[in-house]
């Protein structure tokens, strides 16, 4: 879900969009795998330029309305 809602705010705009980082049960985990979710995320930040983009769809394979142009 959310890659839709990136790609359709962010991707359809022109914008590129670094993939997302996600951490599930932050508030129900133990310290450690806390600390280890922390430490990739700063890790992240620091290295943001060398971070993969999410695939956007090229706008010029569609018309006006957003309907594949046939042969593109």
């Amino acid at each position: 879900m959310l890659r839709h809602f990136l790609q359709g705010t962010l991707g359809y705009v022109g914008l590129d969009v670094i993939e997302p980082f996600v951490a599930y049960h932050v508030p129900y985990i133990g310290d450690a795998d806390r600390s280890r979710l922390l430490d990739e995320s700063k890790h992240r930040m620091c290295n943001i330029d060398a971070l993969p983009l999410m695939p956007m769809p090229d706008l010029e394979r569609f018309d006006q309305t957003f309907m594949p142009i046939p042969g593109r």
